[in-house]
């Protein structure tokens, strides 16, 4: 068992460029990103960016080159095939969901297409949707490019996080309870940006939305958001007062301000 483990380690330790391309690229591709858990898997590739297995600039180009390849391959297939897609099961099934999505990009195509890219759901859903509907090539690529720049980055984050404080709870003794904070403020973190998201789409087309499966007013989402802010902020500054922190910062640094780029 360990022979085989330590053999599939191996494996991915030799081929990661080729891994990170190759997930980037699924993730955007039609339907197959549907079934990836993203954060997921790009939060475990980050995670060897954080341990220096592969340098953090050749992961985000290659990432980068995956995802908007896969997403214009989407586009494009959305655009050739437009009535067949319009009929299959899986299409007509996410109905109410293509409708809204739909809807904002012809009102707010460049935020739609941009945002919807950091989306679990409708990330893969957005390209061949807007090839579906025929939004313009100009109106598409250029949002889309920016956020693929942007995308690989924040996905990475929690893996990048993550080993860091490994690291640094190596050097630093009794730091569980840092690597639980962390923990914690990521996901208020990502909390509060699904909520700011969601509460800026609807704020002047609806009363309410919904947060998970509850169903709240804009005034108390607003509310939410100014808490979740002020818990952010009292998380900031107990970050900043542990050691821990100015060391994960240098590690950072040195991780990011490598001279090798290629």
């Amino acid at each position: 068992m360990k022979y085989y483990l330590a053999h599939y380690m191996n494996f991915i330790l030799n081929h990661l460029p080729f891994i990170v391309f190759i997930i980037s690229f699924l993730e955007s591709t039609l339907f197959i990103g549907l079934f990836i858990p993203g954060l997921v898997c790009m939060s475990t590739l980050g995670t060897f960016i954080g341990h220096e297995k592969i340098n953090f600039y050749h992961a985000w180009f290659l990432s980068f080159i995956g995802c908007y390849l896969g997403d214009l391959i989407s586009y494009f297939i959305g655009k050739i095939g437009q009535k067949k897609i319009k009929n299959m099961n899986f299409i007509q099934k996410k109905k109410k969901i293509i409708k809204k999505i739909y809807k904002y990009l012809f009102q707010y195509s460049f935020f739609t297409i941009f945002f919807g890219k950091f989306i679990g759901p409708i990330r893969p859903l957005i390209p061949v949707i807007s090839g579906i509907f025929n939004i313009s090539t100009k109106n598409f690529f250029i949002p889309n490019f920016f956020a693929c720049i942007c995308w690989p980055i924040i996905y990475f984050l929690p893996g990048i996080l993550t080993a860091l404080t490994s690291n640094s709870m190596q050097r630093i003794p009794n730091s569980n309870f840092f690597l639980f904070f962390i923990t914690f403020f990521l996901c208020t973190f990502f909390l509060f940006i699904y909520i700011l998201f969601n509460w800026i789409i609807f704020f002047k087309t609806q009363k309410k939305f919904h947060i998970f499966k509850f169903k709240i007013s804009i005034k108390n989402g607003f509310l939410l958001l100014l808490i979740i802010i002020l818990i952010m902020v009292f998380q900031i500054f107990f970050l900043l007062s542990q050691p821990q922190t100015i060391l994960c910062y240098k590690l950072f640094k040195h991780l990011i301000l490598k001279k090798n780029f290629f």
